[in-house]
């Protein structure tokens, strides 16, 4: 069929399509074929001037005492942006012409809140206006931070056991350190961290290595209780944000403490003043054991493992799925039915793995 417009010949060879292509491409054009739009295309009517529409998505994002920061979602067509911004009491608006699609706002008044709106600009016209936003600024810092700078453990401050002081995380990469003594009369130590802004936590050192931690979620509570026979020596509290937590307008509480008797955790009975809890160790104890046995067991921040204990043949004997709260959490468990001998405890958390060894012995 070389006279078929579909084929390679010479154009001047060619005069029709064959009756299946011609049913093809009606199918295409017509009814609800894929191009039936195209029957009722403007291609042949000059174009008409667009809408200048006005611009969505105003929002506004890091506000702070006296800044912040409002943006809004691109236009089609615009050549610049009217931005006008006021205080809500206000009538007069301050007006910003701008050819990018988020305004710094700075010299704001605390505490105060503000109305924005924003339209585009096409050449010669201009849309209509966005819907009014209203924002607050934040409040000015109720508390001073008298013990920066502290951000590093060589840079740390001096702090009054037994009286409660005030301090400030004030931005997302802020870390405040603190330093204090026991002495050979008084060992034992607690420190308590209150009226928490943001998600904050504490760590223990006693010089340079970490012995303890506290990880409670969000605003509550965070205490450690550091029952050691240690004496005469200088510890560190190191107080951060979680994921880069802080609150510039509010301070933290944070009292240190020593005392000559062990300190008891919460309603529990007091721990044995020869055991220092030390973090990310796994602790089993009494060992030996002719019955229950305890295990500290730790975990990372809303982390989950598995226990599991094998005889000195490798049978395993227990296994149990545990889910841990970012404290060290006690498990006892009776071990009265086991044969006298050698087991291996192994817990995995993450990555992590954890072994120790039990002797079972029969009285």
């Amino acid at each position: 069929m070389t006279m078929n417009y579909m084929d390679y010949t010479d154009d001047a060879c060619m005069y029709m399509f064959s009756q299946g292509q011609k049913a093809r491409m009606r199918a295409v054009l017509e009814g609800t074929g894929s191009r039936s739009s195209l029957q009722n295309s403007l291609g042949c009517v000059p174009p008409t001037p667009g809408t200048c529409n006005a611009p969505s998505g105003l929002a506004s994002s890091n506000v702070g005492t006296n800044t912040a920061t409002l943006s809004w979602s691109p236009a089609s067509g615009a050549s610049s942006y009217d931005f006008e911004y006021k205080l809500s009491t206000a009538t007069t608006w301050t007006v910003q012409n701008v050819t990018v699609t988020s305004v710094n706002l700075s010299g704001l008044t605390a505490a105060t809140t503000y109305n924005v709106r924003v339209r585009t600009v096409c050449g010669s016209t201009s849309s209509s206006y966005s819907t009014t936003l209203s924002f607050t600024t934040q409040t000015t810092s109720t508390c001073s931070d008298n013990y920066e700078s502290n951000n590093s453990r060589t840079a740390a401050k001096v702090i009054p056991l037994g009286s409660p002081i005030t301090a400030k995380i004030s931005t997302s990469s802020d870390v405040d350190w603190f330093r204090f003594n026991n002495t050979s009369t008084q060992r034992r130590i607690r420190v308590t961290m209150t009226n928490l802004p943001a998600d904050y936590d504490m760590r223990l050192y006693r010089n340079n290595s970490q012995v303890a931690i506290s990880q409670n979620d969000g605003t509550n509570d965070e205490q450690i209780i550091f029952n050691t026979t240690t004496a005469a020596t200088t510890y560190y509290v190191q107080v951060y944000g979680y994921n880069g937590a802080f609150n510039n307008n509010s301070c933290y509480n944070l009292l240190a403490e020593i005392s000559g008797t062990n300190f008891r955790q919460g309603k529990e009975e007091e721990e044995p003043s020869h055991f220092e809890l030390v973090e990310d160790e796994f602790l089993v104890f009494p060992n030996p054991t002719s019955g229950d046995v305890t295990m500290m067991i730790p975990f990372g921040k809303h982390a989950t493992g598995t226990l599991q204990i094998y005889d000195i043949a490798g049978k395993l004997m227990f296994s149990q799925s545990m889910e841990g709260d970012r404290t060290v959490k006690t498990f006892n468990m009776d071990v009265s039915s086991f044969q006298a001998g050698m087991y291996l405890i192994n817990f995995t958390s993450g990555e992590k793995q954890y072994k120790q060894k039990l002797a079972i012995v029969r009285q």
